[in-house]
């Protein structure tokens, strides 16, 4: 019992202005917050508070995870990024957030662009333009190119020659 006394104090604190400005009776919430469920608890503050119940398909499929030990406690899969778009922007996309950190491929071509900077073209279609100096890639190269920070990215070689890359295709 001396627990539960902090515990509603707590609650009547919180949700004191709350409840006034929505008229709901502090009863109500005395009888969610005395329910055991977490997901049973919460749908009753939910129904006080007038939000539409969620059905248990629409919770699989978002990306929210509830705490642990709640009845519904699940994770939508995490969606993955096709090679096809690596390196391409979320504006670009319009997507919200890839999931793949690196793709390879075998040089299939090198040319030089309007500003004198190395293109890169892979075996999968990619363009890549590298910035930077003295280039050492080779037609027929395998390379990895990987996220770095700021959403920025790195091609790497197999000698491990490291250069900033921006994709153009």
């Amino acid at each position: 019992m001396p627990m539960q006394l902090p515990k509603m104090l707590l609650i009547s604190l919180l949700c004191s202005a709350a409840c006034l400005a929505a008229d709901i009776d502090p009863s109500a919430l005395q009888r969610c917050a005395a329910i055991a469920s977490d997901a049973t608890r919460l749908q009753c503050y939910d129904t006080l508070a007038g939000r539409p119940m969620t059905a248990p398909q629409d919770l699989a499929s978002t990306n929210h995870t509830l705490p642990t030990g709640t009845a519904a406690s699940t994770t939508a899969p995490a969606a993955t990024e096709p090679a096809s778009s690596f390196g391409l922007s979320a504006t670009q996309l319009n997507v919200a957030k890839p999931t793949t950190d690196a793709v390879q491929g075998r040089v299939v071509n090198l040319a030089e662009s309007a500003t004198q900077q190395l293109m890169v073209t892979l075996d999968n279609g990619q363009v890549w333009q590298l910035t930077g100096e003295d280039a050492h890639v080779n037609v027929g190269e395998q390379v990895t190119i990987r996220r770095a920070a700021l959403g920025s990215f790195l091609l790497i070689t197999k000698l491990k020659f490291v250069y900033r890359a921006h994709r153009i295709k």
